[in-house]
């Protein structure tokens, strides 16, 4: 009798790991077909150019270029980089939730809500490399959880934390704001195994973080360098050139260096008219001609050292040009679309680029719909970027509790834990390097902080599921898994 059991029981799961997996791929299907060929900028011509001249630059990931230019050998334009970083995002999600969800039921229901709920998928139509960037991150974290939890603690499964946090730096250079607290907690956990002088514990975890960033910054140019000869093109003159307008504004005096000054009569009241604190768009881009200049072979120490010169000079007025920054960055007083993400594809690529390029403007009536819920009041409030980082730093403290008590996986504990403090400090890490609010910048922000919120709702709803409905196939008592223990089914 307890053989025929057992027997049920093994068919039964075997049969939920089917259904998870059609469910996942109905997800990708579903979002792949609502967003095709996926939402693009001008950054993603750039990039098809540069593999298609091999000229090569590192304004955009040289890494995503040769993607592209691989995968544009089969079809030309963003579908199929966006299949390749859509599926990548869904399916390392959807393994995610597999090892911390309590049944199949739950990780279904909790996979559909992150594809579906209005915020995350926006982001998930993008074919940016932010869309990217995330994929790399959940591999990255999933991979750091299972070190911590010591589930798998092997050279092979150290040695996937420091791929993928390499691959990360790849995709997005800033990315290292993301990386430094997963590379963090791990040197943590394991300083705390030899050693229980806190304060020595918490240096030598932040000194060794350091140098790990450190060569993860060199390795990751070295091999843009190289191995894809991409010439620098100094992507943070933007940056530089941004502070610099925007201490001017405050102080009343133009300290732009003269050879940035593109166009006749650029004074400051021209930099004072364009100058916005949320972006830096007004000032690089013109029609008349007027702008602020940034190329590769510009004077980039000089640029600096005017930098350098009035942040020192001029601290207050850096601050208060960074803190106008930071609100308009999270929505605190911004509510435009392209920072929403109600907005869909830069309408001029399909117009003024050869329709064999593959661009075309999405139009599904899913995206349609979408677009109008997301524009009611009663919606539009859970799109703001402050109110996801609110709920991260929740989850976090959640998270800290959990793994100093128990009851949970702690694989559970450390994921939630390290992608709400990754996101955390991306986040507030691009308020002090970045030049523009625009809604992919917080994709790691959205799309982190609802799978952490779904690692944490998951107990609750099975609790309701075991409570309220039928006790039948899908209970995890049947199966002889206790809650927090369970396997993984995926």
């Amino acid at each position: 009798m307890a053989k025929r059991w057992n027997s049920n029981v093994v068919c039964k799961q075997a049969r939920f790991r089917y259904l998870y997996g059609l469910v996942l791929g109905l997800c990708v299907l579903c979002l792949y077909m609502a967003w095709f060929p996926g939402v693009y900028t001008l950054d993603e011509a750039d990039i098809l150019w540069q593999g298609r001249t091999g000229i090569y630059h590192d304004w955009h990931s040289p890494l995503l270029v040769r993607v592209w230019a691989m995968l544009g050998h089969f079809h030309s334009g963003p579908a199929l980089p966006y299949l390749l970083y859509l599926g990548a995002t869904v399916i390392l999600c959807g393994r995610i939730l597999s090892r911390t969800c309590p049944s199949p039921l739950i990780a279904g229901m909790a996979l559909m809500a992150f594809a579906f709920y209005p915020p995350t998928f926006v982001m998930l139509g993008l074919v940016t490399k932010d869309l990217a960037f995330v994929a790399t991150m959940l591999l990255l974290v999933h991979s750091a959880a299972q070190v911590l939890s010591a589930e798998r603690r092997t050279i092979a499964s150290v040695l996937w934390v420091v791929g993928a946090s390499y691959l990360s730096l790849l995709v997005r250079p800033d990315g290292i704001l993301a990386v430094a607290p997963i590379i963090f907690f791990i040197y943590l956990k394991w300083w705390a195994e030899k050693t229980n002088a806190k304060t020595i514990l918490a240096l030598r975890s932040a000194l060794l973080t350091m140098v790990t960033g450190i060569a993860l910054i060199a390795s990751s140019v070295a091999t843009n360098r190289l191995v894809f000869r991409a010439r620098p093109y100094y992507a943070v003159q933007p940056v530089m050139l941004f502070d610099l307008a925007g201490i001017s504004v405050q102080e009343d005096r133009l300290l732009l260096p003269a050879d940035r000054l593109k166009g006749d009569n650029f004074s400051l009241a021209v930099v004072r008219a364009r100058y916005t604190p949320g972006q830096a768009d007004g000032l690089i881009w013109s029609s008349d001609g007027r702008r602020l200049d940034y190329r590769p072979d510009a004077d980039q120490k000089g640029l600096f050292q005017a930098w350098s010169s009035a942040v020192r000079t001029f601290p207050a007025s850096y601050l208060r040009h960074r803190l106008a920054y930071t609100a308009n960055f999270l929505g605190i007083r911004n509510a435009t679309p392209t920072l929403l993400g109600i907005y869909q594809a830069d309408q001029s690529l399909p117009a003024t680029r050869p329709a064999e390029e593959g661009w075309r403007l999405v139009n599904s009536p899913i995206v349609s719909l979408y677009r109008r819920v997301s524009e009611s009041p009663f919606i539009r409030w859970l799109f703001y970027p402050w109110v996801f980082l609110i709920v991260a730093s929740l989850v976090a403290g959640i998270s800290i509790q959990q793994l100093l008590a128990s009851g949970r996986s702690k694989y559970s504990k450390y994921i939630s834990l390290l992608m709400s403090t990754s996101v955390m400090t991306y986040t507030l890490g691009f308020c002090l390097v970045s030049s523009g609010s625009v809604w992919r910048y917080h994709a790691w922000l959205k799309l982190g902080t609802t799978i952490s919120i779904l690692i944490n709702l998951a107990p609750a709803l099975e609790w309701l599921r075991r409570r309220f409905c039928d006790k039948g196939s899908w209970s995890t008592k049947r199966t002889g898994e206790r809650h927090g223990s369970h396997r993984d089914f995926s």
